[in-house]
């Protein structure tokens, strides 16, 4: 990570990426102060941010006293962090609330450090992966059944990474439709049948 000065954005910014060897539109960067007539930004790359986040879980968990492996990864315009460990249900908890703490907790702590939101997930023993596959195979199973009976299904709270899942499984159903309801924790994905409009 580096810091360049400049008298505006724009100048700093053709300073940064001209010092970074890169187009201004894939520079990463973050304003550290700025003055009436001065501007500093500090650059960052995607692999700044995952070792930002590595070393963040991994003093976590040696203070758990755990033994540990952390592969990040770049993956399809997000960040995933694949984590095993000798005792993954510790940091799963019951129905993967601890593991939903610390995605939220990493997702605050990237935001801080670089003033910007990433896509990022954090999965411990193939736990995410796995409820991620019940979660599809569940969406199917409940929009076939709201297809055939025209009515709908409220489906349990679920973070945002979840209900993106079932959304995405089911998306593209014949007369099927689905909304967000709630908040913050409580919020639910309801599945429901639409008629098609005339023409379409």
């Amino acid at each position: 990570m580096n810091k360049y000065k400049g008298k505006n954005l724009e100048e700093v910014l053709d300073i940064a990426a001209d010092g970074e060897n890169v187009d201004i539109e894939y520079l990463n960067y973050r304003i550290v102060s700025k003055k009436e007539e001065e501007i500093e930004i500090e650059t960052y790359f995607i692999s700044d941010v995952i070792k930002y986040v590595e070393d963040y879980l991994s003093l976590l968990l040696t203070n758990l006293n755990l033994k540990f492996e952390i592969d990040g990864q770049n993956l399809n315009n997000a960040i995933n962090f694949s984590i095993n460990t000798n005792h993954d249900a510790i940091l799963i908890g019951k129905n993967g609330r601890t593991l939903q703490a610390i995605n939220e907790m990493a997702r605050v702590i990237i935001n801080n450090r670089f003033g910007q939101h990433f896509k990022t997930l954090i999965d411990i023993g193939n736990y995410k992966e796995d409820k991620y596959e019940k979660l599809i195979q569940m969406a199917r199973r409940y929009a076939k059944e709201v297809q055939k009976t025209k009515t709908q299904i409220t489906l349990h709270p679920m973070p945002s990474d979840e209900r993106r899942i079932v959304h995405n499984a089911i998306g593209k159903y014949q007369n099927i439709k689905t909304e967000s309801i709630g908040h913050g924790s409580g919020r639910k994905l309801t599945i429901k049948y639409v008629e098609e409009e005339e023409g379409s």
